[in-house]
């Protein structure tokens, strides 16, 4: 057995995982090159300009611009992908736009709970945090993006890709059904890798030894699912950083207030962008 690993991953797994690295890598990549004011889209749109005018004044010459010299392939690829990107970056920006003001939306939602969470457990606010995951990527290799966040002060990265049956918010998707994980009783049971690797993979949430130790600052965690038109679109969690709070949560989310932010985040989820 691999040392921070309770089980080896199976080949489809290993297969989603690196689909799921490399969708997020080209989505940053994406994101870089279409956003407006993008250097490579630029130096399309400005090296076909430039082309344009040469052949104007017919520079070198005339015929260096016909079709079958390199600069009149030139003038042509560079031509159309000046076209293809602009028409891109335009519609990436529409989608920017709408997505940031769902964001808004799910901001206001998640403060909302935050301030209901700390009201009613008593707590400290920054033992709190409230977090609406969307799901993302093709059939295969989907995984939980955080979309929306709230919380006083900044939270350490765990690092974990959160997929179906992978911690809390993972189990809630996979099972489309509420659930609550006592991080602090799983703690006594599995003190160590080879305690913790004892526990059946269900009752750990699917988490290996290393995963675990990065996320098991989060003492509890309800994790609930959110659908929309007829699947779960995304997770509503949120996440108690002391002890003892467990057992409250599953009363926390039986109220009307509670049942009110999964609505409106239900809502936002379910919209088209």
């Amino acid at each position: 057995m691999p040392s921070g690993q309770c089980e080896s991953l199976t080949s489809s797994e290993q297969i989603s995982l690196w689909l799921i690295h490399a969708r997020v890598r080209s989505s940053e990549w994406a994101r870089g090159l279409l956003r407006p004011g993008s250097y490579t889209v630029w130096a399309f749109a400005a090296t076909y300009a430039v082309c344009q005018l040469l052949k104007e004044q017919e520079v070198p010459s005339k015929t260096a611009w016909t079709s079958g010299h390199p600069l009149g392939w030139l003038l042509l690829i560079t031509g159309v992908l000046a076209l293809v990107g602009g028409s891109l970056v335009l519609i990436g920006f529409g989608r920017v736009v709408t997505k940031q003001q769902q964001n808004v939306e799910l901001d206001e939602a998640c403060r909302g709970l935050w301030a209901f969470v700390v009201d009613v457990l008593g707590l400290e606010m920054r033992a709190v945090g409230v977090h609406v995951w969307s799901v993302k990527g093709l059939k295969g290799s989907r995984y939980l993006d955080r979309r929306s966040t709230f919380v006083i002060e900044p939270r350490r990265e765990t690092q974990v890709i959160w997929r179906k049956a992978k911690g809390a918010i993972g189990v809630a998707w996979d099972e489309d059904e509420p659930k609550i994980a006592n991080v602090e009783h799983l703690v006594e049971r599995g003190p160590d890798e080879t305690q913790f690797c004892a526990i059946p993979r269900a009752e750990r949430f699917g988490l290996s030894w290393r995963e675990f130790r990065r996320s098991r600052h989060y003492r509890a965690i309800l994790a609930t699912p959110l659908r929309a038109r007829g699947r779960v679109r995304g997770v509503l969690s949120v996440d108690i950083q002391v002890d003892g709070q467990a057992d409250k949560l599953d009363t926390l989310s039986q109220d009307p207030q509670f049942n009110n932010v999964l609505t409106v985040c239900e809502a936002v989820l379910g919209r088209r962008r």
